[in-house]
């Protein structure tokens, strides 16, 4: 029988605010297949962060049941989390999250310090990724010194260097001009392709268009359709 790489039932998230619960996400169940490319719209403030942060285990349900590839997060230490994070999802955000002060390489070559991966080896695997994004020439540049395009892609290169079965893409095209933004999206559509899975959080109509599965949430919950 075919297993989701992410099974949710009836998932919720509240956060106390002093005295105030607030509910985030109420009661969503959802499967996302390994290959599988979704993408998630909705107002602001209708739970799409807060539920990206849930699959990508930044965050624990309140209630519910949340199974990442076979394993029930409920039952996972905070470190054996983190493990999972580091080794099977990639983070791509929209404000790229790449540290200043140092190059594309070694912005690539980040994770994988905390995978235990030898020097050489990670040099390689960076050097890789940035020439399948066709950043081969702009290795040594900082970020500072990239268009936004492009730091967007050395970003996706990162989240690439893990060789992760999931890319959590969160408004990845919000900083980018047109272009640029249909090339990350193609990217993200082609990785799809080759088996990974792939969850988009968009305002962006265009950008949903990418994926073959739109999903709409309000209020918490989740609306299926297209």
């Amino acid at each position: 029988m075919k297993e989701a790489l992410v099974s949710l039932r009836g998932v919720s998230k509240t956060y106390r605010l002093g005295e105030i619960d607030v509910p985030a996400v109420r009661g969503v169940s959802l499967d996302i297949w390994r290959g599988e490319f979704v993408a998630l719209m909705g107002p602001s403030g209708s739970g799409k962060t807060t539920l990206l942060h849930l699959v990508g285990l930044l965050d624990r349900p309140s209630s519910g049941q949340l199974v990442w590839n076979g394993r029930e997060v409920a039952a996972l230490s905070e470190g054996r989390l983190a493990e999972l994070r580091g080794r099977h999802i990639g983070f791509v955000f929209q404000t790229f999250n790449l540290l200043p002060g140092l190059s594309a390489r070694d912005n690539v070559e980040f994770p994988l310090i905390f995978q235990g991966m030898p020097a050489r080896r990670r040099r390689k695997r960076a050097e890789e990724m940035l020439e399948r994004l066709g950043l081969a020439d702009r290795a040594s540049h900082r970020p500072g010194q990239l268009s936004g395009g492009q730091q967007q892609r050395v970003a996706l290169a990162r989240a690439l260097a893990v060789e992760p079965q999931m890319i959590l893409a969160d408004e990845p095209t919000g900083n980018l001009d047109s272009q640029s933004g249909q090339e990350v999206m193609g990217m993200l559509h082609m990785l799809a392709s080759e088996g990974r899975s792939v969850l988009l959080v968009t305002h962006d109509p265009e950008a949903a268009e990418y994926a073959p599965q739109v999903l709409r949430m309000r209020d918490g919950t989740l609306e299926h359709g297209a």
